[in-house]
């Protein structure tokens, strides 16, 4: 509970306080924990009974932070951190790693790793809680633990003296980055090949469910991230995780590999919200969405709006600037000029006003008064909505005269056109990603297929185990596949793991020291890049055009707007004459002059057919007055993006 004199500390008091607490808590206080981690809440004060007794300690609060299994699901990420995306993750789990690199460094290892004990703020700050149960040298173990993140030696075994280390801490980080960057998945929770496995037999057994390197009874859960989406690098670090290896990948080489992978994360050209974690590969969140349905971050799915690194971007530019004119000079944006105030009342409303004033003059009782001040307002509130239904039809008729709506049209064909030129170049920056990643591949298994095992001082089996591969045909690094080593005797799923495992780590020191000239990409990409910027020429050209007539239709308009209509001045002025007269009546003031003449409506939801869909667009419809026809109903279903889709249904009355 918080202190009433310091709101940013707060007081845990034991229920049970022993000599190995007190112990424990008195030494992580001589140590300066709290200053040393400070990403951790360790003890600063002890705090004594009446008696002199042991009952606690203050600590500092955590504030403004949440517990990282609300990073997990969708859900509750979107209900928690509604701008969280694949970079925020990524920061989250760097800033993880290095809040236990720097407990390791201070001598301390958690032990007790769960989701509830570790706090993350809305900008990826790590915080971890719970730091007395954390064990500090030989003398204070951590005497709990969750099996969710205990490692696979630990699993089934009392905690109570084990002395903890930082390669079992290794695992529960490793769990814990996994959560985060696969959306809450565990790394051993997987789809049984046969029958169900419990989780901590999984992780007892090294049942790495999306292992690539050796066999499992567990395959990857539906509509997930898969290794493969990931560098090989990153993928790499989980392999030696999970999959068997005596030694896991510790706090320092975490926070190394996913600063790496954070300064390579590039937004997808599709879909504003998502970021690919391997700029040279598509982006999975796509299609993971695209197969379960639901949003993995936020619920943007507009197309990324993401600068492309070409210099032509004027067509673009110009385009929006012809589209964003046009909305606010076309369709109902249009307004006439403002007529002239009208001189006074009308004679009716004179007479009117002088009616009442009699009235009132000769003291008439206050319920016949009401009668006729009554019977006068819907006289002239009758009147009033006369003449703005008059207007209102009138107006429709004189934007129509204009041509006000063929605007909007051409700038929604200016905007379709400059998105398929945005597309275009988002594809040729795709394939220019690939044919790199295809030259950096082909340069890396090059010297992979050079590189001889038995010259390798570093291969993970003896001379014996390499006898048995140059007898099966496998020589060089890069003939070191799974397919390939299944058919070698005496290897075994450890040799094969162990060797695959090795085989990717060649491969990433490979990847380190290699480089790809931008001149081998250009003369690799040569004939593509030309016809894309034949290509791209033309869409240039069509697009200026398009810009070009849109500009003139919209200065045509503007033209024609300022042009006297002499029918819809008289619906104005018959408009502006029945607000007048009911503001000589005293029943209705007008704030100001600009509402005598007719404004831009402001845009409300429409009232939408729940059921009826657009024959031409598929789109909801809404209930429309028409203005000429034979009918006598005049009401009917009007598509809900009139003016860019002219569908309609009839509304069909109801059956008594």
């Amino acid at each position: 509970m918080a202190l009433a004199d310091d709101p940013t500390r707060a007081v845990k008091l034991y229920h049970a306080p022993d000599t190995a607490r007190d112990a424990k808590v008195r030494a992580m206080i001589a140590a300066d924990l709290r200053k040393r981690c400070p990403a951790a809440a360790f003890p600063e004060f002890v705090v004594r009974a009446d008696d002199g007794a042991f009952a606690g300690f203050v600590m500092p609060i955590v504030t403004d932070a949440k517990p990282v299994h609300e990073l997990f699901s969708p859900r509750s990420r979107r209900s928690e951190f509604p701008l969280a995306d694949w970079r925020f993750l990524v920061r989250t789990a760097l800033n993880a790693a290095r809040a236990f690199a720097g407990l390791h460094r201070a001598g301390v290892v958690i032990g007790d790793v769960n989701a509830a004990g570790v706090l993350v703020s809305d900008r990826a700050v790590v915080s971890l809680i719970d730091a007395d149960s954390f064990q500090l040298g030989s003398q204070h173990p951590c005497r709990v633990g969750v099996p969710e993140y205990t490692p696979p030696e630990l699993q089934g075994t009392s905690l109570d003296g084990v002395l903890r280390t930082e390669q079992h801490d290794a695992f529960a980080l490793a769990v814990l980055i996994f959560q985060i960057l696969f959306l809450g998945r565990h790394p051993h929770a997987g789809v049984p090949v046969r029958r169900e496995i419990a989780l901590n037999d999984a992780i007892a057994n090294h049942m790495f469910a999306y292992t690539r390197i050796r066999p499992s009874r567990l395959a990857p859960p539906p509509n997930t991230l898969r290794l493969s989406d990931l560098p090989l690098g990153l993928a790499t670090m989980f392999e030696r995780a999970f999959a068997g290896f005596v030694v896991r990948p510790l706090a320092s080489e975490w926070v190394h590999e996913l600063e790496t992978i954070e300064s390579g994360i590039s937004p997808c050209a599709r879909i504003a919200s998502h970021q690919r974690p391997d700029p040279d590969r598509d982006c999975p969140w796509c299609r993971i969405d695209a197969c379960s349905g639901v949003a993995s971050f936020g619920t943007d799915t507009r197309p990324s709006r993401t600068p492309q690194p070409y210099r032509h971007v004027d067509a673009l530019e110009a385009a929006m600037r012809a589209a964003t004119r046009a909305d606010r000079n076309g369709g109902e944006a249009v307004l006439p000029p403002a007529g002239a105030d009208p001189a006074g009342p009308t004679p009716a409303a004179a007479e009117a006003a002088e009616t009442l004033r009699r009235h009132r003059a000769a003291g008439t009782t206050s319920t016949g008064f009401a009668a006729v001040e009554a019977e006068i307002r819907r006289t002239f509130e009758k009147a009033r909505a006369k003449a703005q239904r008059a207007l209102s039809v009138e107006l429709d008729a004189w934007r129509a005269r204009i041509g006000a709506w063929a605007v909007p049209r051409q700038a929604s064909e200016v905007r379709i056109e400059a998105e398929r030129l945005r597309q275009a170049d988002s594809r040729h920056q795709t394939e220019i990603a690939r044919i790199h990643r295809h030259l950096y591949d082909a340069a890396v298994e090059s010297e992979l297929s050079r590189m001889m095992i038995a010259d390798t001082e570093a291969a993970p089996i003896g001379p014996r185990g390499i006898e048995r591969l140059a007898a099966a045909g496998i020589r060089v690094v890069n003939d070191l596949t799974l397919e390939t080593l299944s058919g070698v005797r005496g290897i075994g799923d450890r040799g094969t793991a162990a060797l695959l495992l090795w085989r990717d780590m060649q491969a990433i020191a490979i990847a380190r020291r290699t480089t790809v000239s931008p001149e081998d990409v250009d003369a690799a990409s040569k004939a593509m890049t030309e016809e894309w910027a034949r290509r791209r020429i033309i869409a240039e050209e069509r697009l200026h055009r398009l810009v070009r007539s849109l500009d003139q239709a919209v200065d045509a308009l503007t033209g024609r707007a300022e042009v006297a209509d002499h029918r819809l001045a008289k619906a104005m002025h018959d408009h502006a004459h029945a607000l007048l007269d009911l503001s000589h009546l005293g029943l209705n003031v007008v704030a100001n002059k600009r509402d005598r003449r007719p404004v831009a409506p402001v845009p409300k939801p429409a009232k939408l057919r729940k059921g009826t869909s657009c024959p031409s667009c598929g789109g909801p419809m809404t209930k429309r007055w028409a203005r000429g026809g034979t009918s006598p109903n005049r009401f009917f279903l009007g598509c809900s993006d009139y003016p860019r889709c002219t569908g309609t249904r009839p509304l069909r009355r109801k059956s008594p």
